[in-house]
């Protein structure tokens, strides 16, 4: 599943890596996991200088297997897949700051952008402005404020920080980019709401820099985009030893790995890897039937139209030689 925008290099869709939403989300929203999502907030959004974070919805590995699993059994029927999905309630992961504000992290593994996969169905931007106005529209927030504040004055902001095991903007250099509403001018009008898009194969020429040396955001994108099965345990260890959440999190994933579960979670993730590429090609194949159909359409119309035209040309020529209408 690769194309012009998202550039992603083929692994094995079994493998337990973070780069699966499967495993990240299993991994980021344990209690004990608290200060590593930290870390990722705080390297790819040190803005918000972040103090406590909370997870809004904290789910058991079994219950989060079970998500995955009816989301892989819904895929396999034959309805548009991944519709019922663009929700709340399957995000990756949901938390609130201790100011109040919200930032949502999600694991994006497979290319959504532009005329890119189910070309725009998908749409990664048109999916994170769905989900971040939904949830700032929805807070819980009184009706009047004091001194006269409305409701919306109360209103706190929301991120939502995309991870992406793809490369969505060939023409930046840097591999953390965030966008606010702002002017064509690049004045910012407002931060309440936010995207964060890292893109992780951009870190890739980093690998053979010492750890001490690594940036906050550049360890942490080294981290998430090799730490799995099959990972290169020279730098995983490297980035252990200097940052000590990655080493947290990278405990928690070789348990994942080694532990009794982890040939569930690959079964998981390889059903999950299959049904999108199933996915893909059916509605890929529907669009090209729907274009050929359209094409066909275009040119009996266009064929019918001009005959009409030529029809008409023939009797006004015939009209202006004096032949009558009831001749013709």
């Amino acid at each position: 599943m690769v194309d012009q925008r998202g550039k992603r290099e083929g692994r094995d869709g079994s493998r337990i890596r973070l780069t699966s939403d499967v495993v990240f989300k299993i991994v980021v929203t344990r209690q004990e996991s608290l200060a590593f999502l930290k870390f990722i907030i705080s390297a790819f959004a040190p803005e918000l200088g972040v103090e406590r974070i909370t997870l809004v919805k904290a789910q058991s590995l079994e219950e989060i297997k079970e998500e995955f699993r009816k989301e892989v059994e819904l895929d396999s029927n034959d309805i548009p897949p991944l519709f019922p999905y663009v929700s709340m309630k399957t995000v990756d992961v949901h938390c609130s700051l201790s100011t109040g504000e919200h930032v949502i992290v999600e694991m994006q593994a497979s290319p959504m952008h532009g005329d890119s996969m189910f070309r725009g169905f998908f749409n990664l931007v048109y999916r994170d402005v769905y989900l971040i106005g939904r949830l700032f529209g929805n807070q819980d927030v009184p009706m009047l404020m004091s001194l006269g504040e409305r409701r919306h004055a109360a209103m706190r902001r929301v991120l939502l920080i995309n991870v992406c095991d793809f490369t969505l903007f060939d023409d930046i250099d840097s591999f953390v980019n965030t966008a606010y509403l702002s002017l064509k001018n690049g004045y910012v009008v407002s931060r309440a709401l936010g995207m964060t898009f890292v893109e992780l194969p951009k870190v890739d020429g980093l690998r053979g820099k010492p750890p001490a040396d690594f940036k906050d955001a550049e360890a942490l994108a080294l981290f998430l985009r090799y730490a799995g099965e099959g990972d290169d345990r020279n730098l995983i260890n490297g980035l252990s030893s200097r940052f000590e959440e990655i080493a947290m999190a990278d405990k928690i994933l070789q348990e994942i790995i080694t532990g009794p579960d982890g040939k569930d979670i690959s079964e998981i993730i390889s059903g999950r890897e299959k049904s999108m590429i199933d996915a893909y090609f059916m509605i890929q194949g529907a669009f090209e039937a729907g274009e050929a159909r359209g094409e066909a359409r275009g040119e009996a119309r266009g064929e019918a139209r001009g005959e009409a035209k030529e029809r008409a040309r023939v009797v006004q020529g015939l009209l202006a030689r004096g032949v009558s209408a009831d001749v013709i």
